[in-house]
């Protein structure tokens, strides 16, 4: 019989074709090579999960392009009717700078441009929208929920397109409200305290990032304008759903959300938190480097007791490496000589 898979939430899972490793920001692919859903037991409720990433822009046929309304409906036809969608967003000014940073070498935009001032300096002159790769040059939020570039002018066809997340997504998290994200996810779900105990994945070393200058970041945000709109529409509606939660009450559950993460850490971790990918000698837990700034990580304490190294190493698992192990549970290899059945997750 098959274990069940215990994730180190928040991992939110994206997948894309199986031809590709990357998680994150699959490019545009044919549904019909989509893993479409993960399959998760809970056993204490005798439930089954399914996920799927909603960042999956889907074309179908020879479509290069559908609406968002015929992606959602899509994405309907394989999950059932109950689904919980939820989603997250980062501010737009952190975000493009985030984005400069790691895809400079592969975007067209920012290779021309060579610098962030150079690039904010006259943006359209290194932005070219039809080329492969620009989507991450500019409006990354919008691009990432499938929505296309209004075609009319005025804030009319914007709002119809927030309006429409609205309506399908139950709860969008804030990137720079991780902790209050998480406690608003476990309460939505009905999760336990340990479902949203994690330790942060996926970032830069503080020194690495670029402090901008408050003109710099007015022109990125003029820039990614229509992301400023989807950002501020789903931070309104956090903080509103965050006073029907309760401030007091959100603040004492991050509160001790936050002390059990540290607890767990030294529990775990070797000097008690991240650390840079040259210092991680183990490369199942070393993070994917690429872009101009480092990717921390994590290392085990050494002589940790059987159970809690299982615990801890799920939890200091990259994205990637995870994604290799869901794979792997999901989709096992066929059985070799005796006949005997391999068991997946169900």
């Amino acid at each position: 019989m098959a274990l069940p898979v215990q994730l180190p939430l928040p991992f939110l899972i994206g997948l894309g074709s199986q031809t590709l490793r990357h998680l994150g920001h699959p490019p545009l692919h044919t549904f019909q090579f989509v893993n479409i859903l993960l399959k998760l037991r809970c056993p204490e409720l005798d439930t089954v999960f399914q996920a799927w990433s909603h960042q999956g822009r889907i074309q179908a046929g020879r479509m290069t392009s559908l609406d968002q309304d015929t992606r959602l409906l899509l994405v309907q036809k394989v999950m059932p009717p109950d689904s919980f969608y939820f989603s997250i967003v980062r501010h737009p000014v952190s975000l493009a700078e985030s984005a400069f940073s790691y895809y400079r070498s592969v975007v067209p935009a920012f290779r021309r441009a060579g610098t962030l001032p150079q690039f904010l300096a006259s943006p359209q002159r290194f932005y070219r929208p039809s080329e492969r790769g620009n989507h991450y040059a500019r409006n990354l939020l919008w691009f990432d929920f499938g929505l296309d570039p209004p075609a009319a002018p005025g804030l009319a066809p914007i709002q119809a397109a927030l309006a429409m997340l609205e309506r399908t997504f139950h709860l969008v998290l804030l990137t720079e409200h991780m902790d209050e994200s998480l406690v608003l996810l476990r309460d939505a779900l009905c999760w336990g305290e340990e479902d949203i105990l994690a330790f942060r994945h996926n970032f830069r070393s503080p020194e690495s990032v670029r402090p901008l200058a408050p003109v710099e970041a007015a022109r990125l945000q003029a820039w990614n304008n229509l992301d400023w709109h989807l950002y501020t529409h789903f931070n309104r509606s956090f903080w509103e759903r965050a006073e029907r939660f309760g401030r007091a009450r959100l603040a004492r559950e991050v509160d001790a959300l936050r002390q059990r993460r540290a607890e767990r850490m030294q529990q775990c971790l070797q000097g008690g938190g991240p650390l840079e990918a040259g210092q991680i000698a183990d490369e199942r837990i070393r993070p994917f480097q690429f872009g101009q700034a480092p990717i921390l990580g994590y290392v085990l304490r050494p002589s940790l007791d059987p159970e809690w190294q299982a615990l801890c190493q799920r939890m200091v698992t990259p994205e990637l490496q995870y994604k290799d192990l869901l794979d792997a549970k999901q989709f096992p290899p066929p059985p070799q000589g005796n006949g005997s059945q391999a068991g997946g997750v169900r």
